[in-house]
């Protein structure tokens, strides 16, 4: 399965998310150098045929992919996970009860019950297939992610960060803010101490952090400890885009 569980044990792991994408853009994704891909199915124009797609790319350039489904649903999980995603990185989670249905909706037997189909891409489309192998090396591997974006979510951190298979707590900063009552204020005093009160209570807990943003925003985070982060395809494009545009506008005449 995917190496994301390795780099992120080492290090900082670097990774780009897609609200869309096509089999090429996830391949050039890989081939310039990102650690892993997430497939935005919250906010993104994702089909389940379309996420197939991409998750195939990425396997062509060793690239994982973690996939952030529309809801906290099992059959949305599923989805994700039978089509060969690295993990899950869940929205809007309040609650340790909700942690805990999160990784059972990821785990087969014993902690878990998700649905087992040995027909689908995960499991090689059952050809010579070792179900017993196949199942442990899921369990082990697949990663859980829980955002925690929401006023309950952030009193509750500390208890989901407890949740046994929960492997990283993320900190969405553009809801949490908002749910704090000043949207896109990531620089206010007030809203960084109850980020990094987030922080400190996962690492409490033995459990990886993450976050996502600018670059700005993602030194910060990693700064406070967090290995798995990402910034949007739009933050990556822009600046270089711009700088060039603009490098064609003051060559020197001839």
């Amino acid at each position: 399965m995917s190496t994301l569980r390795e780099r992120l044990n080492t290090g900082v792991a670097a990774g780009v998310g897609l609200t869309f994408a096509t089999p090429q853009l996830v391949e050039l994704c890989g081939r310039v150098g990102f650690h892993w891909a997430l497939i935005d199915c919250e906010h993104g124009a994702f089909s389940a045929e379309g996420m197939e797609h991409a998750i195939v790319a990425a396997d062509a350039v060793n690239l994982p992919v973690m996939v952030r489904p529309a809801s906290d649903r099992p059959e949305a999980i599923l989805a994700a996970l039978d089509r060969g995603a690295a993990g899950v990185q869940v929205p809007h989670v309040a609650t340790a009860a909700q942690a805990d249905a999160i990784v059972r909706a990821v785990k087969y037997e014993p902690r878990g019950n998700r649905g087992l189909g040995t027909s689908v891409r995960a499991a090689g489309y059952g050809i010579d297939l070792d179900l017993a192998a196949y199942m442990a090396d899921a369990n082990r591997e697949t990663i859980v992610c829980v955002q925690i974006e929401d006023r309950e979510g952030l009193a509750n951190v500390a208890e989901i960060a407890a949740v046994p298979g929960v492997d990283i707590v993320f900190v969405g900063p553009m809801d949490l803010s908002q749910a704090l009552g000043y949207p896109g204020e990531l620089a206010r005093p007030e809203f960084r101490r109850e980020v990094e009160r987030a922080f400190d209570a996962a690492h409490a807990a033995g459990v990886m952090t993450g976050t996502s943003g600018n670059a700005a925003w993602v030194r910060y985070g990693v700064g406070l400890g967090a290995r798995y982060v990402y910034t949007s395809l739009g933050g990556v494009l822009q600046p270089g885009a711009r700088e060039f545009i603009a490098s064609t506008q003051t060559a020197p005449s001839r």
